[in-house]
């Protein structure tokens, strides 16, 4: 085989073009020459032309979707099927010693799949050889197409599939591909002469469905389904795309027993109005996903009551008190992905539920509120239990509809068209909550009253008989935008300078933390890592420069000049580090959010991307070379060294068996807990303390209620995702919010006891636990560290909440095993040897409030002194 003109002609497959041109790159690595590109006419002797890549000892870790494959129709990244051609980028390969080899190597395959094209920079010309070397050294012909995803790749609804899927069913699984190291998932590319075919086994599987496309009448799918995660087992299935149609159709898929079920509630036999009602309410709500219902008691909710216990697709927990059952409800749907329902009676019990409202409008949780109400004749009577409930959560809620008490005269479905809609602006682009005031007339019981089925089930016999479908269907619109008007002003912000930093903010999702840690890899700026980020706790070997410090080295104006010109890229939108916020106030900066909201307390916000991270990303990335940003690279290295002055400095504590500071208590905990533990983190100070000291190299999944940063609800909280992830749950939280929550405990002892409620299955599989650990500095402890604690006398009057509260007594009460480290030895101890008890708490009795502000300082002080060395 000759090299002709720039062309290895009559080469019969993808691998051995791959090795002609790492044969080629090779020698020429070894020159001085100019950049490297060659071309290779690829004339496939079979029909069905296929390639496999075995992925044993490198894996791609990238987010641009599937490694490079031999599939015109199917090219692996987002403009593959819009254009036919393939571009693959690689970003980082990583060979099985975890030892990370950039490289920019760009392969394309021309749209008639004859020619594949090899471009090498010459300033990246060692590891990008060395990467297309382990590609061919690992591709051979084969029957089908199959790779092994690594443990860092996911699939966002299929990117490069189905946003070019206009006139067919959308195939949306955000989380098609488990991310699992330990056993890595499969899929099979089959290609022939007629389709192509994607075929995923029963491991790969997970939370399959389909959404109809409006051009489509949704009663022909053959397959009745429309947002029931929950009713889709994982069975294998198969993805197909016709090259003569050029379209896909959607897997077959197979669904649970309750899903199945046609008609599953006869509302013809119901014993009064007021029954059927609420048996609709909670049917058609589980037909929209809303699966899992936190009641609390009460009179004017009993036919909603009534409803849950007739629906057997849906779970409930019964919870005494609304303000714990709101953040339950809040958090059960922040860990799910999914909208929780809470369920109340009238009056002041709707009030309660003010809390969790705020926070789930900040940080745009979906949050379904059925609260109550007394009919319309009874408002402003002097009515025992009424309030006026009328918008009680003003601007908070994205909808609220204040639904007539039921009779005869309105039809039904006009309440199914309402939940259809609310549901809807609930798990909306800018989702949050949503209220239901549904006013209840007596008879509440169900007892038996006539009522009349013609006038009240008019129009929905096909919703009664139709199987699963809820009675209006709506389409979430997904986010087609190219961004490309967004994408040339970043570029172009982007290539002014090279000190540039990527922070990421609280609160992202695991593919918006996948596609930083790529961008990161591409541009080659560190990343800041927010507390809640999902990237300030995770595996050292994880190879994207971080800076997890960056607090401290703001401290020392040697490391971190002010003064110089820098971007700050900002994805996500809060973030807890005060210090930072000032950093960014000061930098030329670039937002990327999918929050409607303003973060820009500091007006300087220079360009503004309303769009998810991982989008936004994935389109830049696919746009062609970006500019290089590593000026801020050394900064990295310097938060090396203080997390190795961390860890001396606390090691050396935890042998002094003295009184345990807070500061080491933040730093024990992340060194204590397992990989892949959830943290949930009260507010205060608790928060900051693990954002400061907690060590970087555990991959931990940390959470707060950030949204208005209040204390209240936080064991509460942490019951919401203990439940709805069905795994142990570490909370963090300081004495006076715990002073504020005792009541949760109820609910601790209600759901050790395995207390949920209704037939449906587990929402996930696992064995529920709770450790409490409890940080008792005897009240206020973050006061010390504001300017008010140069005034003693007023501090001590005003701010520090002193209590004598008995956690032991507390524990007792509520049958929890208790324990209480009074010396660092204690702590040791527990940490070593920690009690098989599943929901346990731990008291940490540290140093008084005016000693831990000392230690800080002191540690703060020896720090700097160690930096400036």
């Amino acid at each position: 085989m000759s090299l002709q003109g720039g062309r290895l002609e009559r080469v019969h497959s993808l691998p051995v073009a791959l090795n002609l041109l790492a044969k080629e790159a090779s020698a020429w690595e070894s020159t001085k020459g100019q950049d490297f590109e060659q071309e290779c006419r690829v004339v496939p002797e079979p029909d069905v032309f296929q390639w496999q890549l075995e992925q044993t000892n490198v894996h791609v870790q990238t987010y641009m979707c599937l490694p490079l494959v031999s599939l015109s129709e199917f090219a692996g990244v987002g403009k593959c099927i819009a254009s036919g051609s393939l571009e693959y980028r690689t970003t980082c390969w990583v060979d099985q010693d975890d030892r990370e080899m950039f490289s920019p190597i760009t392969l394309r395959r021309s749209q008639d799949g004859t020619t594949l094209n090899v471009y090498i920079p010459r300033a990246q010309s060692t590891a990008a050889v060395q990467t297309l070397q382990k590609l061919a050294a690992n591709a051979r012909s084969t029957n089908h197409h199959q790779c092994q995803c690594a443990d860092t790749y996911r699939l966002m609804e299929f990117e490069g599939v189905c946003m070019n899927l206009k006139d067919s069913l959308l195939f949306k699984a955000s989380h098609v591909l488990r991310s699992c190291r330990k056993s890595v998932p499969t899929f099979m590319i089959e290609s022939s002469s007629e389709e192509v075919k994607l075929h995923l086994p029963e491991s790969a599987v997970e939370n399959l469905l389909t959404v109809p496309n409006a051009a489509r009448g949704a009663r022909d799918l053959s397959v009745r389904l429309s947002g029931r995660q929950e009713c889709v087992q994982p069975r294998p299935c198969t993805v197909t795309f016709s090259k003569r149609k050029r379209r896909w159709t959607g897997p077959q898929l197979v669904l649970s027993d309750e899903s199945n079920r046609v008609g599953s509630v006869s509302l013809r036999t119901q014993p009064n109005i007021n029954a059927v009602w609420g048996v609709a309410v909670v049917e058609e709500l589980s037909r929209l996903g809303v699966n899992f219902f936190f009641v609390a008691p009460g009179s004017r909710s009993t036919p909603l009551a009534y409803g849950l216990s007739r629906v057997t697709s849906i779970r409930y927990f019964m919870v005494h008190d609304e303000r714990i059952a709101g953040f339950m409800a809040l958090n059960y749907a922040k860990a799910s992905g999914r909208p929780a329902a809470v369920v109340t009676t009238s009056g002041t019990a709707v009030a309660n539920l003010f809390p969790s409202v705020v926070e789930a409008s900040s940080t745009e949780v979906p949050l379904i509120l059925l609260t109550a109400d007394r009919p319309s004749e009874l408002r402003d009577s002097g009515a025992p239990q009424t309030i006026d409930q009328v918008k009680i959560f003003g601007r908070y809620a994205r909808f609220f509809c204040d639904v007539q008490s039921p009779i005869d005269a309105i039809p039904l479905r006009s309440v199914l068209s309402t939940i259809d809609h609310a549901v809807m602006k609930a798990t909306s682009t800018y989702s949050g909550p949503v209220h239901l005031n549904l006013m209840f007339r007596e008879k509440l019981a169900p007892d038996p009253t006539s009522w009349d089925h013609v006038k009240v089930l008019q129009g929905l016999d096909e919703w009664e008989s139709g199987g699963r479908l809820p009675f209006s269907i709506i389409p979430q619109k997904l986010d087609d935008r190219d961004f490309s008007y967004e994408v040339e002003l970043f570029i172009t912000l982007l290539a002014s300078t090279n000190r540039v930093l990527v922070v990421a903010a609280g609160s992202l999702t695991d593919q918006d933390a996948h596609a930083i840690r790529s961008f990161s890899n591409i541009v080659q700026s560190p990343v800041v890592p927010d507390v809640l980020s999902g990237l300030r706790f995770d595996r050292a070997e994880l190879k994207y420069s971080r800076i997890s410090y960056m607090d401290q080295l703001l401290l020392v104006p040697e490391v971190f000049n002010f003064d110089d010109d820098f971007i700050a890229l900002q994805f996500g939108e809060r973030i807890v580090s005060k210090r930072i916020n000032a950093l960014l106030s000061r930098s030329r900066r670039i937002v990327v959010s999918r929050s409607e909201d303003r973060f820009d307390d500091d007006h300087n916000v220079l360009l503004r991307i309303r769009a998810s991270p991982s989008s936004f990303l994935l389109r830049l990335m696919n746009s062609g070379d970006l500019p290089l940003a590593n000026g801020m690279q050394d900064l990295a290295e310097v938060s090396g060294l203080v997390r190795d002055f961390y860890k001396e400095s606390f090691t050396r504590e935890l042998e002094s068996n003295g009184v345990p500071s807070e500061a080491l208590l933040a730093w024990w905990i992340t060194e204590m807990l397992p990989d892949d533990s959830t943290v949930f983190v009260s507010n205060s100070m608790p928060i900051r303390d693990l954002n400061f000291f907690g060590i970087d190299s555990k991959r931990l999944k940390v959470h707060s209620n950030r949204g208005a940063n209040g204390i209240d609800g936080i064991i509460s909280s942490a019951l919401g995702f203990m439940v709805a992830q069905g795994r142990p749950v570490t909370v963090v939280i300081g004495d006076m919010a715990m002073l504020h929550d005792l009541g949760a405990l109820h609910e601790v002892q209600q759901l050790k006891k395995k207390n949920l409620r209704g037939p449906a299955k587990a929402d996930t599989k696992g064995e529920p636990g709770l450790t409490i650990i409890v940080v008792n500095n005897g009240g206020g402890g973050i006061f010390n560290f504001l300017p008010v604690a140069k005034h003693e006398e007023f501090l001590t009057e005003f701010f520090q909440t002193n209590h004598t509260v008995s956690f032991a007594d507390c524990a007792k009460n509520f049958n929890l095993r208790y324990s209480c480290a009074k010396s660092t030895g204690d702590l040791k101890s527990w940490g070593s040897d920690p009690p098989k008890e599943s929901f346990r708490m731990l008291e940490v009795k540290c140093k008084s409030l005016n000693e831990n502000a000392e230690e800080h300082a002191l540690l703060q002080k020896h720090l700097v002194k160690f930096l400036q060395r």
